[in-house]
């Protein structure tokens, strides 16, 4: 990879612009009120489920951009990967936890599909964002690429507490301009 194909990657560069062709691609999901109780859930311990699904559809979009990969199931498929309304915080038992790594991508495709007309990309997105803890492969590269996505933003949403600034910021901000951009407050 040449330095002008490198990818930049800055987890805190949500605070001032945000691509509007982001917001178009998941206008509708944003406005659904399944996909709006995400956010009374929390995730990895610092952020609620909705930041963290936004987190994972900002960056797949702009990496997917980059790629020219389909930008707008990145951003569909990100945004809707861990579509389960159910808690899975603290009281959990170890043996639950195990179990819902395994079949919280079907659950989640499952109430996808209930709700939103999918393409094959954002299935395969939802269904194999968790490999290799799940065995099958991703078919499609943008699968792959937002697999690694939601690990990256589970990693600075888990672990992040050392960093300069936390790592529920970026997704505030784009949860804000989502609220701005589309008069809906969530």
């Amino acid at each position: 990879m040449t330095k002008s194909q490198k990818i930049k990657l800055n987890p805190f560069d949500l605070e001032s612009n945000i691509d509007l062709g982001f917001l178009e691609c998941i206008r509708d999901l944003l406005e659904n009120p399944e996909v709006r109780r995400l956010n009374a859930y929390i995730q990895h311990s610092t952020s609620t489920r909705l930041q963290h699904c936004l987190n994972v559809s900002y960056y797949g979009y702009k990496l997917a951009r980059q790629l020219d990969y389909d930008f707008r199931s990145c951003a569909r498929g990100g945004l809707l990967h861990d579509l389960y309304l159910y808690n899975t915080g603290q009281g959990i038992s170890r043996r639950f936890v195990a179990r819902h790594l395994r079949t919280h991508p079907q659950t989640a495709l499952e109430n996808a599909e209930r709700l939103f007309e999918l393409n094959e990309i954002e299935k395969d997105i939802i269904l194999k964002h968790m490999w290799p803890v799940t065995p099958d492969l991703p078919k499609f590269p943008e699968a792959f690429l937002i697999a690694n996505v939601d690990k990256y933003c589970a990693s600075l949403e888990a672990f992040g507490r050392g960093l300069k600034r936390e790592p529920s910021r970026p997704c505030r901000a784009s949860f804000k301009l989502a609220a701005k951009a589309f008069d809906w407050v969530g």
